[in-house]
């Protein structure tokens, strides 16, 4: 496993073993649900699974994956746009030196901490550029014959404000390439179009139970009593939340000491 402070959701694990040991595996998933309820962190998870399978070197995966530095996996997410660009630019050419940056430095906090909530200035959209990143990449041929693995964080934004991502997506799901997986990331299912929540397959993340929650916090942070059974009752199944509530009261403790 990548991570070791993930609440694993061992039914939705089975699942995607279910899907590798009996090379079932679908060309797209939708992961949706409950914001704070691990659905990064799992598709991770999903991502290591398929591309260690075959390897000769699990460690080497592991740490590559880790280190957001893997060749096969391409994370797709709302961007700023700084600059204007053509149809035939790459979408990075839409960011600052610095954006980019951030965005590498984000990524590497959430494959830290899969509750990390990544936090982009002006990132609304998902731009149509990125899509057809993807349509180019998948042209190429796949020199280590592994599985292409596309991550799409907050994938409600490929139709927001306008639906042109996400119809240049549609096109690329209709005619799927043989080692290519599509892993959509969504708290906002209903902001999705069914044509594209219908080409895939959909897990659904529930709230997390606050038990596993208080169990959580009080690993992570020991010093702390009545405020972890107060902060895993009040977060709404929702580590992310949990986790910043938590960073909230030790700061308003910190200016008594």
């Amino acid at each position: 496993m990548i991570y070791d402070n993930l609440i694993y959701n061992e039914s939705i694990v089975d699942q995607f073993k279910h899907y590798i040991n009996t090379s079932a595996i679908p060309n797209a998933f939708m992961l949706y649900g409950n914001e704070g309820s691990g659905k990064f962190g799992h598709a991770i998870e999903l991502s290591y699974m398929l591309l260690s399978k075959n390897s000769d070197n699990d460690i080497n995966v592991h740490n590559k994956i880790k280190k957001n530095i893997h060749e096969n996996i391409n994370y797709i997410l709302p961007l700023p746009k700084k600059r204007t660009i053509g149809k035939k630019d790459s979408a990075l050419k839409a960011l600052r030196t610095i954006d980019i940056e951030n965005i590498h430095e984000q990524l590497k906090l959430k494959l830290s901490s899969p509750y990390h909530q990544i936090e982009l200035e002006k990132a609304n959209t998902i731009l149509i550029n990125s899509i057809r990143d993807i349509k180019k990449k998948i042209s190429l041929s796949n020199y280590n014959n592994q599985w292409n693995i596309y991550i799409i964080i907050n994938a409600e934004k490929l139709c927001i404000p306008r639906a042109e991502a996400a119809n240049a997506l549609l096109k690329i799901l209709e005619e799927p390439n043989e080692k290519n997986i599509f892993i959509l990331i969504t708290s906002n299912i209903s902001q999705m179009l069914n044509t594209i929540t219908s080409r895939c397959t959909k897990i659904f993340f529930p709230k997390i139970k606050k038990e596993l929650i208080f169990d959580y916090l009080k690993k992570e942070h020991e010093g702390l009593g009545e405020e972890l059974t107060l902060v895993s009752s009040i977060c709404n199944g929702n580590m992310t939340s949990s986790l910043k509530m938590i960073d909230e009261f030790k700061t308003i403790f910190a200016t008594f000491d």
